[in-house]
């Protein structure tokens, strides 16, 4: 069996600002866990995910880190604020905002970073990173959680030599919020995830990539999404729905 490893962690902002304050980061992070716990989702198993509490530090962070490092393949998402230094994308893990991380510590061979947050200029230059729900469902159509654990490993081993970076937005945008529903990108990603039901295996690149599309057509959606994976000739990015 594949050594697989999810890890969990949201920043909604300083609970007393209302204009901060993203309540939709909860939904993302009860959303996310349902979905990786799915059949679809790749039939993860409870012990695969580590959640971290909200208003972590970075040091829990890297820990959670070192552990994934163990992993064959691992995924990280990130729901909260968050902004950039530079080219780098900066997540922010304090309910002051004040502890951060870069996105560079997450990225790595065989791990798929989901990071729905802004990446607009922090506005601090004094910002510096510190060195150190729906239905899960059991079986449908026949297939066990088993069979379709094993359909997603395979899909896996076929991925070999990728890092694979998923953003919600272009640099130097801001990223969407609906309170009690979500992040607009985490929403429309987990919407197109949870409701394939192609032949083929639904890779996070192409889930990706119909998130853009529909963004381009809603005039509502400000936000551009981005993706970082390798330039591979044929080659397909890491599975994200299995087609059940």
């Amino acid at each position: 069996m594949m050594r697989r490893g999810v890890l969990l962690i949201g920043n909604p902002g300083d609970r007393y600002k209302a204009d901060e304050y993203c309540k939709g980061v909860f939904a993302d992070l009860k959303r996310y866990k349902e979905f990786f716990l799915s059949m679809q989702g790749g039939a993860w198993d409870e012990d695969e995910i580590c959640s971290l509490p909200i208003y972590t530090s970075s040091n829990e962070v890297r820990k959670a880190l070192r552990w994934l490092d163990s992993m064959e393949y691992s995924i990280v998402v990130f729901s909260g604020h968050g902004g950039s230094l530079g080219r780098q994308t900066i997540l922010a893990l304090s309910e002051d905002c004040e502890d951060v991380i870069s996105e560079t510590e997450f990225v790595k061979v065989g791990r798929t970073v989901i990071l729905d947050c802004c990446r607009a200029p922090f506005g601090k230059e004094e910002v510096q990173i510190k060195k150190a729900s729906r239905p899960v469902f059991d079986s449908w159509s026949g297939i066990t959680r088993e069979m379709a654990r094993s359909m997603y490993d395979e899909a896996i081993r076929q991925c070999v030599g990728q890092a694979v970076v998923l953003y919600s937005c272009s640099h130097g945008q801001f990223s969407e919020d609906i309170s009690g529903v979500g992040g607009v990108y985490s929403t429309e990603l987990l919407d197109i995830a949870e409701n394939w039901c192609g032949v083929t295996i639904l890779t996070v690149g192409e889930a990706h990539e119909m998130v853009v599309n529909n963004f381009e057509n809603r005039p509502d959606v400000l936000q551009r999404p981005q993706i970082r994976k390798p330039r591979m000739i044929g080659a397909r990015t890491y599975p994200f729905a299995l087609g059940l």
